[in-house]
């Protein structure tokens, strides 16, 4: 009989994660970190694709004046380069140009099922390294 017991306990579990998995519930995307952005360049932050259709939100503060794009993740490279020859980057999700040094940028964007994102920051003209608090969220 308890070999029975220990049968539907580990069924139980099993149709749970299937459940979880069928229904993408994932854990929302919860990220909150310092990035050092180094002088003059472009820093990029990279995150995984998204199951299904998400709303993301982005908050940047910084002691210098910095500009912040969004891209998708294949669309990153592409980007990088553009802003290292001072272009505008095609393809953007959303961007904060110029921030305020001490202000909140805060920006909301969507991002497609399967497909992973880059936050880009860049220091444009800062002629030292500065520490940047990033928070990205999915509503």
């Amino acid at each position: 009989m308890p070999s029975a017991h220990r049968y539907s306990g580990s069924f139980v579990c099993s149709m749970c994660l299937l459940w979880g998995s069928i229904s993408g519930c994932a854990a929302k995307l919860n990220d909150s970190r310092e990035v050092t952005v180094e002088s003059v360049t472009v820093k990029s932050v990279i995150y995984d694709a998204v199951r299904r259709d998400r709303r993301i939100g982005v908050t940047v503060k910084a002691p210098v004046d910095l500009d912040v794009y969004v891209v998708l993740e294949e669309d990153q490279q592409a980007a990088v380069k553009a802003l290292e020859n001072n272009k505008t980057p095609a393809n953007v999700l959303a961007s904060l140009k110029k921030t305020r040094a001490g202000a909140l940028g805060v920006m909301q964007f969507p991002v497609p099922s399967g497909k992973g994102f880059a936050v880009l920051l860049y220091s444009r003209g800062h002629p030292q390294d500065v520490k940047v608090q990033l928070t990205v969220r999915e509503f």
